[in-house]
């Protein structure tokens, strides 16, 4: 996390006991609002990573009349070969 780059606002947080506790035990009190920070950010990629994974999984197939996409490949590669030898003369 880079402050210099970003505003910052102050905010009231309410946490369980237990957690602010062993918070206060394993971290300087002046690391705890990156380390915080830190969590967050981190937090909220997985639930955007999670999202768009759902959102990937409902679509429909891309490919399923594919039966054997090796062979699928080589024939998408074998047919591009032919058009870039057309269009360098070769």
């Amino acid at each position: 996390m880079n402050t210099a780059d970003m505003s910052l606002i102050r905010v009231n947080l309410t946490l369980p006991q237990h957690v602010w506790g062993e918070l206060a035990r394993e971290l300087p009190q002046r690391g705890r609002s990156k380390f915080i920070t830190s969590a967050i950010e981190e937090k909220l990629r997985r639930e955007k990573m999670k999202k768009a994974f759902a959102e990937l999984a409902s679509l429909p197939p891309a490919f399923s009349a594919i039966t054997d996409s090796a062979s699928y490949v080589s024939t998408m590669r074998k047919e591009e070969d032919v058009k870039r030898g057309k269009r360098i003369s070769v």
